[in-house]
């Protein structure tokens, strides 16, 4: 009987072992399996925020940019009458400028100018295409730096209407002994 319990004593405490072997080798495969799946989140994560700057990179390569191309003063104006000046826009981006238009514009003798609504007319600008805005240049007086500031807003092809548009904003003023031409100025313009 005592060789039995032996026996039986010995197989247990085997078996024990055994185990004890098992759930530390359980304990160790769960270690590498909650590292693996930490890991495989940072690849995700890695590999989104290269594709995210891989759509934004050919986004902003393909999308379309408008930048004022000139303004001239087409119609002269004085103290008693107004004038018109034309300006034009291009695109300068791959794909078309949808929307496009003036919404605010302003005309002075100071280079702070108060903006005011344009009523838009809104048009489509191919890719390497111009369009052409007529502005009322209100009476002032000749021989002075004038100054004009306008707002243009356009969507890409890429957005939906409701986004927010792109903007671009362009000064100029127009020197008393270079016409017809508008020169820019020194700060104020900006594109997004």
């Amino acid at each position: 009987m005592f060789l039995v319990t032996a026996l039986t004593l010995g197989a247990i405490a085997v078996y024990a072992a055994l185990v004890y072997w098992q759930y530390r080798t359980m304990i160790a495969a769960t270690v590498a399996a909650q590292q693996a799946v930490v890991e495989a989140r940072l690849n995700r994560a890695q590999a989104d925020k290269v594709v995210d700057a891989t759509i934004e990179h050919f986004r902003l390569d393909q999308r379309a940019w408008v930048p004022v191309k000139s303004v001239t003063l087409t119609t002269p104006y004085s103290l008693t009458q107004h004038g018109e000046v034309t300006v034009s826009i291009s695109n300068n981006g791959k794909t078309p400028a949808l929307d496009a238009y003036i919404v605010n514009a302003g005309m002075g003798t100071t280079p702070n100018l108060i903006m005011t609504p344009v009523s838009p007319k809104s048009t489509v600008i191919a890719s390497a295409g111009d369009v052409q805005f007529y502005l009322d240049m209100p009476p002032n007086p000749t021989g002075v730096k004038i100054y004009i500031k306008v707002v243009i807003r356009y969507l890409d092809i890429f957005q939906k209407s409701t986004d927010k548009p792109h903007s671009t904003i362009f000064c100029g003023y127009y020197p008393t002994t270079q016409p017809p031409h508008f020169f820019s100025c020194d700060h104020g313009g900006w594109m997004d």
